[in-house]
């Protein structure tokens, strides 16, 4: 369960949830199973935040940072992600159904069992992130940024005729 004082601080404010986390840059932040659904958390500072199962969905995260964080499992579904920083995040059976991720940074996610059907993921970096294509099936990916090692072959020139892109 998610820490009480985290909630109610984030709750008073994305402000007010920035300025103590540059306070206590250090501190561990636990939102397990925080029901966080159709929030305004734009341009938070979530990096490394224990988000395991938490209720995400409608929330709009419009740039915010999500470096390292734990989010495992949780549901994002219509979640707006525009922007965000996602690198290095754990979205592993992580909901994004009808996400809106455009422009975001998932460098070296992990994506793994990821549900990203309906996902708009056009323009995001999307390097050394652990994926299978086919959770793409569904997904936009206009001018998306994959490496070459992620794929077969086959499934590459698959993405590339939808407008993704590869990097060596």
């Amino acid at each position: 369960m998610a820490n009480e004082e985290h909630l109610k601080l984030l709750r008073s404010g994305v402000a007010a949830w920035n300025l103590w986390r540059q306070e206590h840059p250090k501190s561990w932040i636990d939102l397990i199973e925080a029901d966080l659904s159709e929030a305004d958390l734009s341009k938070v500072n979530l990096s490394k935040a224990l988000l395991i199962q938490a209720n995400l969905s409608k929330t709009i995260l419009i740039q915010a940072i999500l470096h390292g964080a734990n989010l495992e499992g949780a549901n994002l579904n219509q979640a707006d992600l525009r922007g965000s920083n996602l690198s290095k995040a754990n979205l592993f059976e992580v909901q994004l159904r009808e996400a809106e991720l455009v422009r975001a940074n998932l460098k070296e996610a992990e994506l793994l069992r990821a549900d990203l059907k309906g996902a708009d993921l056009r323009g995001s970096d999307l390097r050394g992130a652990s994926i299978r294509a086919q959770q793409l099936s569904e997904a936009k990916v206009m001018a998306a940024k994959f490496t070459n090692s992620m794929f077969s072959q086959e499934e590459k020139e698959h993405l590339m005729r939808r407008g993704a892109m590869f990097s060596v």
